[in-house]
């Protein structure tokens, strides 16, 4: 879902700025920028793995694949967010 509204997003904006300034959007991306996103990837990474993990508990204690599915998507959607907030705030 994540990546959806991310690709959405990117390609509204390409278009705005396009519309705009009636030229491509410039694709400069220098040392800091790399920097940033390696480390709100780390930052992501160490989220969804934790909930990977965490996804199991459910199936320990009983409960049906269901829960562990549930666990799971909802720790995606939460590393994935962590990791955005993470790097506007990098960004800052």
């Amino acid at each position: 879902m994540g990546v959806v509204v991310a690709i959405i997003t990117a390609i509204a904006g390409a278009i705005l700025y396009r519309i705009i300034a009636g030229e491509d959007p410039p694709t400069i991306e220098d040392e800091r920028d790399r920097l940033i996103e390696l480390k709100s990837n780390q930052i992501s990474q160490a989220i969804f793995v934790l909930a990977f993990v965490g996804s199991m508990v459910p199936v320990v204690l009983g409960a049906s694949v269901t829960g562990m599915f549930l666990v799971l998507v909802g720790g995606g959607f939460i590393s994935h967010l962590v990791g955005e907030l993470g790097r506007i705030l990098m960004y800052r």
